[in-house]
């Protein structure tokens, strides 16, 4: 295999969208702290009796109040006794796939909130995606498990005191052979909008299975929503007429809005269906391909051009999200997705660069700053105005319109202006993440 230096640039971009464009079933930070309370949990030769789950400030916000899949409610605690009854860590990030109507009971007698046998500590001076496990059975053996870097990455499983893992299967910060976060500035937005106009098909076939598994959440979002979704009254608006509200049905705009909110209102709720994601996000993988998909059809687009705009959003968005971090304070669906989907958007519409480059702009600078308040059923609401904003842009940049520089932290090039906005990032988010953490223990007692 070649290292990441001998890669060229079309390598470089297919083999980055291959590691971020990943099922997963349930948010991703649901999945680290199963897999982990799993893989411990496996390691006890007795009976389960008591665990201590460490989690990063980050994965605690988003486990705090999104909708766990099959289990029909939401909580760390929950969370952790489904790994440990399930004991399947193999099945990585779709360790609640395994769940019965028996287990399911039996996790959420153990993950009540006044059960003793498990308790959550948050690390505030750990990795962004962290979650440690400390097990104990009914003969005293104890299990350590650390996950770390990346969610299904586990880079230590002790019992004991005893390491488990063959040295050789353990990985460090890049769990799939490439790290590319460390070669962040290898290419930029303006070049990969070049080599995507040259991807053929073949390369690009897989991002269609991706579409077709959204779509299916879609569907299932409008199928059953919950009453509360944002979904469900969305529905009941549009059935009035255009001028009762400020959207117009069989507009295009409408039609991205209603798919998008209604896939990650399943999810949100805990749709018991994967997703494709989008930097290792199910929210950010709904938020930027079923837009492309959309306006593809609408308009009659060829499927080669959408699947090349559908690489190009994903580019986007991870280039943003690496900046500001995969799990930061800020909303990576507002920020990152929201303006991947209108770059691609912009990329079906055959835009030169320079009008790209005033579109991402506009959008990063009027999304820049959203709060990450976790993961959780409202975040439909953050994205829609994200795409909302994004239209907006679409429309200023499509009359030449732009940010001037150095309005803010706006550059003339969008890379310096996602730089800016990685610097304000890391100077806020340890404030604001502390800040989030404190409000959830007070208001949820999750503890």
């Amino acid at each position: 295999m070649k290292t990441i230096d001998e890669l060229s640039p079309k390598e470089f971009l297919l083999a980055l969208i291959h590691q971020q464009v990943q099922p997963a079933l349930g948010c991703t930070e649901i999945g680290i702290v199963s897999l982990a309370a799993a893989k411990a949990s496996s390691l006890l030769p007795g009976a389960f009796r008591s665990a201590i789950v460490y989690t990063s400030p980050y994965v605690f916000r988003n486990d705090s109040r999104v909708g766990v899949p099959r289990l029909g409610r939401c909580g760390m605690k929950t969370i952790a006794a489904a790994g440990i009854i399930l004991k399947n860590p193999l099945k990585m990030l779709n360790c609640l796939d395994d769940l019965t109507p028996e287990t399911i009971e039996q996790a959420k007698k153990l993950g009540e909130i006044d059960n003793p046998a498990i308790n959550i500590e948050v690390d505030f001076n750990s990795h962004p995606v962290y979650t440690r496990v400390v097990a104990k059975d009914d003969q005293n053996n104890e299990a350590d498990v650390v996950i770390k870097y990346n969610h299904s990455n586990i880079i230590q499983a002790k019992l004991n005191g005893k390491e488990t893992l063959d040295p050789s299967a353990i990985r460090g910060e890049s769990s799939s052979g490439y790290d590319f976060d460390e070669k962040v500035d290898v290419l930029t937005i303006h070049h990969v909008h070049d080599i995507c106009k040259t991807l053929t098909m073949e390369e690009l076939a897989f991002l269609k299975d991706g579409i077709k598994m959204n779509r299916v959440v879609q569907e299932e979002g409008y199928a059953h929503p919950d009453e509360e979704a944002i979904t469900k009254v969305w529905q009941q608006v549009l059935k009035g007429k255009d001028e009762d509200t400020c959207f117009k049905k069989d507009h295009w705009t409408t039609q991205i809005l209603s798919d998008t909110c209604a896939a990650v209102d399943a999810r949100m709720y805990g749709c018991p269906l994967p997703v494709m994601t989008s930097s290792s996000s199910g929210d950010h993988g709904l938020t930027v391909s079923i837009p492309q998909d959309v306006y593809a059809k609408k308009f009659n687009v060829p499927e080669l051009t959408m699947l090349q705009a559908l690489a190009f959003a994903h580019f986007i968005t991870w280039k943003i999200k690496s900046k500001v971090g995969h799990l930061c304070g800020m909303c990576g669906s507002a920020l990152a997705a929201g303006c991947g989907a209108v770059g691609g958007i912009a990329f079906q519409k055959g835009w030169d660069w320079t009008k790209i480059n005033n579109l991402l702009n506009m959008h990063l600078v009027s999304q820049g700053g959203i709060l990450c308040d976790g993961a959780k059923p409202s975040c439909s609401f953050k994205i829609l105005a994200s795409l909302v904003c994004g239209f907006l842009c679409l429309t200023i940049a499509d009359g030449n319109g732009k940010i001037c520089h150095r309005d803010g932290l706006v550059h003339n090039s969008v890379e310096e202006t996602i730089n800016n906005l990685g610097k304000y990032s890391k100077s806020t988010q340890s404030s604001i993440i502390l800040n989030v953490v404190d409000l959830l223990n007070a208001m949820s007692k999750i503890k």
